[in-house]
């Protein structure tokens, strides 16, 4: 029988997360001066020290959560959502391998911090690191340093070779290196690492990689100093042609800087702070949803629908019901939309402005 090793004593979202962590290291080894920023808006209470997780983010950590609980036997029949990478890994396994499930494994650049890998087996000299990924960008596995940094932290002597392997879209893909030129990527990795966490780093960098998931991306001068050049004062009815293209190549960026301004305003009205001009305000109702205690099967029944209109894989909404019966108000409810700042009219704003300068 395999030997299992698991770290199931925190659920996935309560695990801490590294300072310069592996997920995050397109990040800090482009922009060594992003985890400093960061951390002195934080001090600032610029920015939030946790933020809330994306619904992207929590259905990757529920679909985490059920394989861990299916390889480690605590559920014996597989959700078909996550079965492909059950099956996986488990015929990846070659009998009598030491198998690690969400364990917790050592950084090699940092005495203090940790991460946790997915699944991971380990058998004479082979080691195998499975990375599930839900998201929608695709992650290459060939260089992937994440994968790689959990590896080195469950290397013994007896390694000679390494997969990387990055499960997504159902199926496998793998990157296989040998444990020196692992070594000589680690080398390369510290010392990214290693600039990165020293307090007295500043140095930073703008790229696609770097800025992406950064929260310090809305106050960094690197990131936001190119298209203010741009923008500038200029009456955009005489501006040359060649600055509206060069704004027009930055119109990603723009978008996105534009989405954490309103962040920014965000996170500051909903603190409690009185802006000129800013409201929070609901979006429109979310799906109507049963309230909680109500049995929809017992209830729907009572008012005379059959069990096989009722029961699908989940029991049927209420506004789906609603389409068969009349339900009764008390039995569900529409929360209102979350909520998010909207800027009141925008010329009035400015000369309101402009009236108090």
């Amino acid at each position: 029988m395999n030997d299992i090793t698991m770290n199931t004593t925190e659920k996935h979202e309560d695990r801490s997360h590294a300072v310069a962590s592996p997920s995050g290291y397109r990040r800090w080894m482009t922009c060594s001066g992003s985890l400093n920023l960061e951390r002195k808006l934080k001090e600032k209470g610029l920015i939030p020290e946790f933020e809330e997780s994306s619904p992207a983010a929590a259905e990757g950590t529920r679909l985490h959560e059920i394989a861990e609980k299916v390889l480690t036997g605590k559920i014996l029949i597989c959700p078909s959502e996550v079965k492909p990478y059950v099956d996986y890994c488990r015929e990846a396994t070659p009998e009598g391998a030491e198998i690690f499930i969400e364990e917790s494994v050592p950084l090699f650049y940092s005495r203090t911090e940790s991460g946790s890998v997915d699944y991971a087996w380990r058998k004479d000299d082979v080691l195998e690191v499975i990375d599930l990924k839900t998201g929608r960008i695709k992650v290459d596995p060939v260089f992937n340093y994440q994968g790689l940094i959990y590896a080195m932290g469950l290397v013994t002597p007896a390694v000679k070779e390494i997969s990387i392997t990055i499960f997504q879209y159902d199926q496998p893909f793998t990157w296989a290196i040998s444990i020196q030129e692992a070594n000589e990527l680690c080398h390369t990795i510290k010392e990214a690492a290693l600039k990165a966490l020293d307090r007295n780093t500043t140095d930073l960098t703008a790229s696609t990689d770097a800025c992406r998931w950064c929260k310090a991306k809305p106050y960094c001068v690197e990131y936001t100093g190119g298209i203010m050049d741009l923008l500038g004062d200029a009456d955009f009815k005489r501006i040359s042609d060649e600055r509206l293209i060069k704004l027009m190549a930055e119109k990603k960026k723009i978008l996105t800087l534009l989405d954490n301004v309103e962040k920014v305003l965000f996170d500051r009205a909903n603190a409690g702070e009185v802006i000129n001009g800013v409201h929070l305000t609901t979006g429109r109702k979310q799906n109507k949803q049963w309230i909680k205690g109500v049995e929809p099967v017992e209830e729907m029944i009572k008012l005379g629908l059959h069990l096989d209109q009722v029961v699908k894989t989940t029991p049927i909404t209420p506004t789906q019901a609603m389409k068969l019966t009349d339900v009764p108000d008390e039995l569900y409810e529409q929360p209102d939309g979350k909520l998010k700042v909207e800027v009141d009219d925008i010329t009035e704003v400015l000369n309101e402005l402009e009236d108090l300068t």
